[in-house]
């Protein structure tokens, strides 16, 4: 998504190119995720029989079925036509749940790197709920009621403006209940592969101490909405004066155009039960999303190179 404010005048033809890119394309996408997806060591053989898709086949397929929203029966027929082999879809739910988010997570910050090389950023952070599909019990005003259990996705993003693109820095996921500030100090900015000087904008979850406190040591300038009636301290007084509004102004809406991806083209509903599933269908949202993106930087970044730059209309 393009922001509102900074870079205003698109080029002419910025929205034909940016259609162009065949995100939706699942023969495209598969190959993609294939080119980023790196080598992955075969777990030692056990008893039984031989799995039929090897353990990086298996990272492709689901972060395949994650990125189109597709069930695990409808990713029977697509394993068939795209690797030419047989797989029941109980097992693709089973060797779900024995995968390993740090191999998804490399493959977000590889495309990141690529993407923000040499390029002025702003970074933002935030989160959003993912509707799992059961209910628990709990104790609400005295009565005992049935709640459908969410599980939240954390994601530190940057902003390129010239593309007018969002890439993924990093991304945490926890229970659905879950506080945003915490994940933040504790996972996403220490995961982060950050450009020193840049400002970090997110909303009054994470106006705190400890938040401005550890984005400073990362020589990042924080920019965090101010709490109501806000004031006092030496670390708090302090980024209350250096609080840019203006700026917030600019950038409050760009994270959604993230989120509104992920409603759109993959859909926030968690089928998965079991918890390390729900871990790796998270980082897989991710990079489904991030794959996307990356789809798009190439083309646009090959075409803004001969684009014409756009006439500044004259104020009379």
């Amino acid at each position: 998504m393009a922001l509102k404010y900074p870079h205003k005048l698109k080029r002419a033809g910025y929205w034909r190119v940016y259609e162009r890119a065949g995100i939706n394309d699942f023969r495209l996408l598969f190959e993609e995720i294939r080119s980023v997806l790196a080598p992955v060591k075969e777990a030692p053989r056990g008893r039984g029989r031989p799995a039929n898709l090897t353990l990086y086949e298996t990272y492709c397929i689901i972060v395949l079925g994650v990125a189109l929203d597709l069930t695990f029966r409808e990713l029977e027929s697509d394993v068939q036509l795209l690797l030419n082999k047989n797989l029941d879809h109980t097992n693709l739910s089973r060797w779900l749940a024995k995968l390993d988010e740090a191999v998804i997570d490399s493959a977000i910050k590889k495309l990141n790197r690529i993407m923000t090389r040499k390029r002025r950023l702003e970074y933002v952070v935030d989160s959003t709920p993912l509707t799992l599909t059961f209910y628990r019990r709990i104790m609400e005003a005295g009565k005992e009621v049935l709640k459908l259990v969410t599980w939240k996705l954390h994601v530190l993003l940057a902003y390129l403006p010239a593309p007018g693109l969002l890439s993924v820095v990093s991304v945490y996921t926890t229970h659905g209940d879950a506080h945003d500030s915490p994940p933040y100090r504790e996972h996403l900015l220490p995961q982060a592969e950050v450009r020193p000087g840049a400002r970090v904008h997110g909303d009054s979850a994470y106006w705190a101490i400890e938040n401005i406190r550890q984005t400073k040591r990362r020589k990042l300038v924080p920019n965090f909405v101010p709490r109501e009636g806000a004031d006092g301290g030496l670390v708090l007084g302090q980024a209350l004066k250096e609080y840019d509004n203006e700026a917030r102004k600019k950038f409050r809406g760009m994270v959604e155009g993230f989120f509104g991806g992920l409603a759109t083209r993959q859909g926030t509903t968690c089928r998965v039960i079991r918890h390390q599933s729900k871990v790796v269908f998270g980082y897989a949202l991710a990079l489904g999303q991030q794959i996307r993106t990356y789809m798009r930087f190439k083309i646009l970044v090959l075409w803004l190179y001969f684009a014409p730059t756009p006439r500044q209309t004259q104020k009379i």
